[in-house]
């Protein structure tokens, strides 16, 4: 299934091949660079629709000032699962796996140190025990690239995808591509996309809004976000799930020209999550 917006060959034009390599490997500035030439845009389209402010000096106090839940979200499965390893005699892999989890959920959401040291001590630990196994590999990979060791979020995740010839499994291809894209391997992503897969997941279609708004589709990004938005509340997802969907949507919104309904968006994952660092 070829990308919206996207050329129909498998090749990336030259020229936006030229302005992607520009774009530094860790994203954060390619993410800078299209949301500038998107307000760009915006503002020479609608040059009175930045003259009035979308939100009170006010109100952004109240917002910053707010604390943070307690305790954060997730920390009773946190809790739960020490507790049970510490009850086995601190062997018990499973949850390990869950407490990985959990705990790279918790920093990627609100950024405590403490979480991310947690989680990379049991990536290290569960690729070591059980090197033959593609999640333990994909687990450290998200870690990696968590901690921006981008060439060893790369490794693991071929490391991932390729310990079993016979299994070409989607989650891992996804991992290949989210260390492709925070690279800058634009048409390496690309072509991971075009895969017969399921395109009708989260996973996929949460990678395909990123590589479109690094092509420039803001718009279409936007519209695919707001589908992935609607199914986390459909399905009742956690409150991280569901503020990391608004926060993203209003992003698009925001560079897509809409940046009243982007602020609505933000203020909705605040309203989930008060003190939401992404949201602020």
């Amino acid at each position: 299934m070829g990308l919206s917006g996207a050329p129909g060959s498998l090749t990336l034009p030259r020229i936006l091949m030229t302005r992607l390599s520009i774009l530094l490997s860790a994203g954060a500035i390619a993410v800078a660079a299209g949301s500038y030439a998107a307000l760009s845009h915006h503002h020479e389209s609608h040059p009175k629709a930045l003259t009035t402010p979308l939100i009170s000096p006010e109100l952004v106090s109240t917002l910053i000032d707010q604390p943070q839940p307690a305790p954060l979200p997730g920390s009773d499965r946190l809790a739960f699962f020490e507790a049970r390893k510490a009850g086995r005699g601190g062997v018990d892999e499973l949850a390990d796996q869950q407490i990985l989890a959990g705990s790279l959920a918790r920093y990627q959401a609100f950024g405590r140190r403490a979480d991310l040291h947690t989680a990379t001590r049991l990536a290290d630990s569960l690729t070591m025990a059980r090197p033959g196994d593609p999640n333990a590999w994909a687990a450290r990979s998200a870690v990696a690239l968590a901690s921006h060791d981008f060439a060893e979020a790369q490794r693991s995740a071929e490391r991932a995808h390729g310990v079993n010839a016979f299994v070409d499994n989607q989650a891992f291809r996804l991992r290949r591509f989210d260390a492709a894209l925070a690279t800058g391997q634009y048409q390496a992503a690309f072509d991971l996309l075009q895969v017969p897969q399921d395109t009708s997941s989260t996973g996929y279609l949460a990678r395909k809004t990123r590589l479109l708004d690094r092509m420039g589709n803001v718009e279409g990004a936007r519209n695919i976000m707001a589908r992935i938005q609607k199914r986390t509340e459909d399905f009742a997802d956690t409150e991280l799930v569901r503020a990391w969907a608004l926060v993203e949507l209003g992003h698009y919104q925001h560079h897509s020209g809409d940046p009243t309904t982007g602020r609505d968006s933000f203020l909705a994952a605040l309203d989930l999550l008060p003190g939401y660092p992404a949201a602020l």
